[in-house]
């Protein structure tokens, strides 16, 4: 008994000081080597990514979306901006030397644009310039006259002659160009596949719209003053139901022709169909509507606005979707509007 308390005298304290040394390495020592060590790890997936905001410049004009809605086009001080509707990001496309942008269209089926430059010496005789811009490649090429090599240049008449409209046939890479003058005196060049430019005769000079088949080589066009459609070649206008009064309205990538019969601007009535068939066919509208209220996009859907509302109504099934401010135009899914410089895009429901 008595070796007993001794060993448990003598052992008490190296039993004391090695709990003391555990417990010393447990909440000190290695307490700080794991504060190095270990880290909360955020997850940036987890995360919501806001989209950037979409700010249209003050000062532009002439703006226009892409046919799938990815970009946004512009022009600004001469020059020709592209907007990424993505992630908002800009490319300036800037005129050849001695050239301004004064004029763009989109190719309706990919991200490309037609442009026109014109010249900006006006000691020397005037003229336009065409080029192909491809979006996605950030390249700009001349539309040239590979035969004769030489550049194409469309001749200016007069100081305040400009284009104001221009499209084509991506089939046969037919492009028509139309010019307007103060005194509404307009005038058509079409320049074909072997990029060979010439003015075209025209039952009228007071040309409003003009529409080319995508398939086909076939022009359609306005006469402004008395509201008729004639097809290039032919002298007489198109008549639809015994109605010869009618406007042109869009065309769809089926090469379907949308016109309407018009009075005063206004209309009840869409038809659609091939221009070579001459095969139409009507469909009513139930209350009168202002035609520049009507749009067509190229899949063949016809939309009415309603601006009292902000809604745009898809005609054959009755869908409406909200749109804010002013709109820009219609894309394959949706629409682009603008409201104090801010751009939106609302997808159709």
């Amino acid at each position: 008994m008595r070796y007993f308390k001794i060993f448990i005298i003598g052992f008490l304290p190296i039993l004391i000081i090695q709990f003391g040394i555990l417990v010393f390495l447990e909440t000190v020592y290695f307490a700080d080597n794991s504060s190095y060590s270990s880290k909360k790890v955020e997850n940036d997936s987890t995360k919501d990514v806001s989209k950037p905001k979409l700010v249209l410049e003050e000062g532009s004009i002439n703006t226009s979306a892409s046919y799938d809605g990815k970009y946004l086009a512009y022009l600004k001080n001469n020059d020709l901006l592209v907007l990424n509707l993505d992630n908002a990001s800009k490319t300036k496309v800037s005129a050849d030397v001695g050239m301004e942008i004064v004029y763009y269209k989109w190719i309706y089926d990919r991200n490309r644009l037609i442009l026109a430059e014109r010249s900006t010496d006006t000691k020397n005789d005037m003229f336009f310039k065409l080029y192909y811009y491809d979006v996605d490649s950030n390249n700009k090429v001349e539309i040239f006259n590979e035969v004769n090599n030489r550049s194409i240049k469309i001749p200016i008449y007069s100081g305040n002659e400009r284009i104001d409209a221009i499209d084509m046939s991506t089939l046969t890479n037919a492009i028509y160009v139309k010019l307007s003058s103060s005194n509404d005196y307009s005038r058509i060049y079409r320049i074909n596949i072997m990029a060979q430019e010439k003015s075209i005769n025209t039952v009228t000079h007071d040309i409003g719209k003009i529409i080319s088949t995508k398939r086909d080589d076939v022009l359609l066009y306005e006469n402004s003053k008395d509201r008729k459609v004639f097809e290039y070649g032919n002298s007489s206008p198109l008549e639809v139901d015994g109605n010869s009064n009618l406007c042109l309205l869009g065309i769809d990538n089926k090469d379907n022709i949308y016109l309407a019969p018009i009075n005063n601007d206004k209309t009840q009535t869409i038809y659609y169909g091939s221009i070579t068939n001459k095969d139409w066919k009507k469909i009513n509208i139930k209350t009168l509507i202002d035609i520049n209220d009507i749009y067509i996009n190229i899949k063949g859907q016809i939309f009415i606005k309603d601006t009292s509302k902000s809604i745009i109504k898809e005609l054959s099934i009755g869908k409406e979707t909200y749109y804010n401010g002013k709109i820009i135009g219609i894309y394959n899914n949706g629409i682009i509007s603008e409201k104090n410089n801010e751009i939106t895009k609302s997808i159709f429901q």
